[in-house]
């Protein structure tokens, strides 16, 4: 064993140097206890590099890859497995493109989403409160944790995306895929001998669920002559429905500016097969435009109807 203070050799089992006294049994632990740190050290990398591969090769985060899907308009990547179909299309006017596709596949976490060129976020805000900003995404949650879902709202050129469900993380992969530059190719322009709407009714925009499903048929939107004077909405959904519980949102505009926010009610589908919601207040102006949405128990659309109206006092149909 070779002194560590003046480099003599001593026997292996001396404990101090026999020329210059020191102790060797010192100088033998703390050579132990370097290479225990360095034994330590290297694992630790060992285990680090590992897990960059692990995570690089997919194994943590298999069940979340993504593949380009199949969409007109837009690109977006989709979860493999997932099958989105399109449930609720509205192309016949320019300035209110509106598609929604709902996931029939694998990922049912991920349970729909929605592109349109007039869809703002403040639908979004009227659904739930506001998590955080990832970048230029926008992050909501409706409910609790046990019963919620996430709502992730991006910008886009031509149209803005929101994705619903319930895995944040591949709601943020999904969205930041969104890439938007052609959407107006949906535009189906309507015939030129399409004859327009008596003064009693609305134009609307809308396309009716699958069969058996609750969807918006017809219906009506009554301003009272007073400033006073709530707006009253009537929907038609069937007799087939009576009974139901649902929430319905109706968001009522003036010329492009918002007159209210859009509260979600919650409503029971009456033995005529109608829903009935008044605004929270009265409005300042008539309204010309009406969205409604109808939503399920857990908040999954049903069905979705943008309405035209003449800014007048009075009852006009859809």
């Amino acid at each position: 064993m070779k002194c560590q203070n003046c480099d003599c050799e001593n026997s292996d089992g001396a404990r101090f140097c026999k020329k210059c006294g020191a102790s060797l049994t010192d100088s033998n632990d703390k050579n132990k206890i370097n290479n225990r740190i360095i034994i330590v050290l290297i694992a630790v990398v060992v285990i680090v590099l590992a897990g960059v591969l692990l995570y690089a090769s997919g194994v943590f985060n298999s069940n979340t890859s993504l593949e380009a899907g199949d969409f007109e308009g837009f690109d977006l990547d989709v979860p493999v497995g997932s099958n989105f179909v399109l449930k609720k299309s509205h192309n016949s006017n320019p300035d209110n493109l509106f598609v929604q596709y709902n996931n029939n596949g694998e990922h049912s976490e991920i349970v729909a989403f929605q592109v349109g060129n007039n869809l703002s976020e403040d639908k979004v805000t009227s659904l739930g409160e506001f998590v955080e900003a990832s970048g230029d995404l926008r992050i909501y949650r409706n409910g609790s944790d046990n019963d919620g879902f996430y709502m992730v709202f991006k910008e886009g050129v031509d149209a803005n995306i929101i994705i619903y469900g319930g895995d944040l993380d591949i709601l943020k992969a999904m969205a930041d895929s969104f890439k938007c530059h052609n959407f107006s190719v949906i535009y189906d322009e309507p015939e030129a001998s399409q004859s327009t709407p008596e003064t009693s009714e609305v134009s609307s925009t809308h396309e009716v669920s699958g069969s058996g499903a609750l969807s918006i048929i017809s219906g009506s939107i009554s301003t009272g002559s007073g400033l006073s004077d709530k707006t009253h909405a009537r929907v038609f959904v069937g007799t087939a429905h009576s009974g139901e519980h649902v929430k319905i949102q109706v968001f009522y505009s003036r010329d492009g500016e918002d007159l209210n926010k859009g509260n979600i009610v919650d409503k029971t589908v009456d033995s005529n097969g109608y829903i009935e919601v008044a605004s929270a207040k009265a409005f300042k102006y008539y309204p010309d435009h009406a969205e409604i949405n109808i939503y399920d128990k857990n908040m999954g659309l049903l069905d979705y109807l943008d309405v035209g109206l003449k800014p007048e006092s009075g009852t006009q149909t859809f």
